[in-house]
């Protein structure tokens, strides 16, 4: 999940509420460092089911509720197979502009 204090504090609000972790999305906001990164996994999970494969380190994503594997995902019609979603997904640049 990460050495720095926003990951290990990630991994603690996963280890506080149950996959999917709805609980953050209900009631009031958490405060405080890894709650973004929470609050967006919660997001997902509502809509999407989430699996981490070709993943080093499985076990550490799974004892946080995360499915993950080592092995390369099984593709099937209805899989969505992102390889680099760094570098696929839209993401925030600075206007040039400004």
């Amino acid at each position: 999940m990460g050495q720095g204090s926003g990951e290990r504090a990630f991994a603690e609000l996963l280890r506080q509420t149950a996959a999917p972790w709805q609980d953050l999305l209900e009631g009031p906001v958490p405060q405080g460092a890894g709650i973004q990164r929470a609050f967006m996994l919660a997001r997902l999970a509502k809509h999407y089911r989430l699996s981490v494969m070709g993943c080093a380190h499985p076990e550490i994503l799974q004892a946080h509720g995360i499915s993950a594997s080592a092995s390369p995902p099984e593709v099937t019609p209805e899989t969505l197979t992102v390889k680099q979603p760094f570098v696929q997904l839209p993401q925030w640049a600075p206007d040039a502009g400004s």
